[in-house]
């Protein structure tokens, strides 16, 4: 009551920004897929900050909850979908997780009207496409940002027979972020790739990090004795879960005392396992399972945030050797746990892992190489693992919070005098450059050293 009082006579004297944050994935199960996580804390340290941040997710039944943190609020609106119980009764799994998309992005519309109506809202936000946002956005006149976390037209080749039926349906709705007013990529290899696939003004397209939250993952400050491993990614040719096997098997031929731990989970078993490609994946890791069973350890369902970050502090090392990756948010955790990486090169990968970590060729035997030298060298991982503790400290969630505001408040015009003091969108530009200077330099510096 305390909170609720203290914020609403501040709101009289220093009108918070609202912001309508639209995360259908916002809570419900564990989960590591990164805009889900992106959109929990990115929301969170909006109001921190001293926002009013008002999240629209998929809810059970329609409620809304409000939260005070620190100077602002963040209110949850659950949004129901109608129609669910015959949702549920399509044998197509794919076609019915997209029903149930269509049938949310209506049931938006409404709540994001209503509830502008009593306030004006300064600025849509999504981390998926919507036709619902976009309508909205019109008819409402208000700004829309959207938050790209990969390119479905380039993750093409990757995904499966039955995701590429439907690939037409997704790259129509990718192709509405040339509506947006402005476009954030979580990578600057990720915002090329934009721009260069998509008809965008390169001043309507930014590149904002994900973040890491530093109070969960971070390191344990004992020595792990553990020869241990870990893969974490989805059974998807897209993470590499074949090549993750390929590199566990000649790793563990070479060394008798390495484990490797794989976290590959499914959100939808009664969907994944029916699809040929996942089912081979599926079998190799079984094999894999069989042929070291007290060497390899398979968690087939999501781990909580707080069982991950455990893991990592138990390892002492993760590979991540993704074929298409925009960033690599599991990279970023280990590294906060102060664990060496060794990641592809591809994507925004190089981006994140800087000098605390290896971003290689997709061959194979590097991956091994590189995962004995670290096993066997206690004093170069030790080199590694206090890299990676600082670097991801440039990662704070507060800091990505504090760049995507003062990103709304450059394209909105909102220069109050309350408002915290940010960089213009020329300088934001600017520190996107200077960051791609300084993955370089540290590269180089890493490359000098070795």
């Amino acid at each position: 009551m305390l909170k609720r009082i203290s914020y609403f006579f501040r709101s009289l004297f220093e009108k918070p920004f609202k912001v309508a944050f639209i995360a259908p994935h916002y809570l419900g199960k564990p989960t590591n897929a990164g805009s889900a996580v992106h959109a929990n804390y990115i929301t969170r340290e909006m109001a921190m900050l001293g926002n009013e941040v008002h999240v629209f997710a998929k809810g059970d039944k329609a409620s809304k909850k409000t939260e005070y943190l620190n100077k602002g609020k963040i209110v949850y609106h659950y949004v129901p979908i109608n129609f669910k119980q015959d949702i549920q009764k399509v044998k197509d799994k794919l076609i019915s997780q997209k029903i149930s998309n269509v049938l949310f992005d209506n049931e938006v519309i409404n709540e994001l009207i209503d509830e502008h109506s009593k306030e004006d809202f300064d600025v849509i936000h999504s981390t998926i496409l919507m036709p619902g946002v976009l309508m909205t956005k019109f008819f409402i006149d208000v700004k829309w940002f959207y938050t790209v976390h990969s390119l479905e037209k380039n993750r093409l080749k990757f995904m499966t027979e039955d995701e590429k039926r439907y690939f037409g349906i997704e790259s129509w709705r990718e192709s509405a972020m040339k509506c947006a007013d402005s476009v954030i990529a979580v990578s600057e290899n990720l915002k090329q790739e934009i721009l260069e696939n998509y008809n965008l003004e390169e001043k309507d397209v930014f590149k904002i990090f994900n973040g890491v939250d530093l109070e969960l993952f971070k390191p344990d400050n004992t020595i792990s004795d553990k020869k241990q491993v870990v893969f974490v990614g989805r059974l998807s040719l897209e993470k590499g879960v074949d090549k993750a096997i390929r590199i566990a098997r000649q790793t563990l031929r070479k060394n008798k005392e390495i484990n490797f731990v794989f976290v590959c989970p499914s959100n939808d078993e009664e969907l994944v396992y029916k699809i040929p490609s996942i089912q081979k994946l599926q079998k190799q890791l079984e094999n894999l399972d069989k042929d070291y069973p007290e060497r390899v350890i398979w968690h087939k369902k999501p781990l909580s945030r707080e069982d991950l970050a455990k893991l990592y502090q138990e390892s002492m090392l993760l590979i991540q050797p993704s074929r298409y990756e925009s960033f690599g948010m599991t990279v970023l955790e280990a590294m906060a746990c102060g664990k060496p990486v060794i990641t592809s090169d591809r994507g925004g990968l190089p981006e994140v892992v800087g000098n605390a970590g290896f971003a290689l060729p997709l061959k194979n035997y590097l991956f091994a190489d590189r995962i004995l030298e670290l096993i066997e060298n206690f004093r170069l991982r030790e080199r590694y693992s206090r890299r990676a503790i600082e670097r991801a400290k440039k990662f704070e969630w507060k800091n990505i919070a504090e760049k995507t505001i003062e990103l709304y408040k450059a394209k909105t015009g909102n220069k109050d005098k309350n408002a915290t003091p940010g960089e213009s969108i020329k300088n934001l530009v600017t520190l996107n450059n200077n960051g791609n200077s300084e993955n370089k330099k540290e590269n180089n510096v890493s490359e000098n050293k070795k």
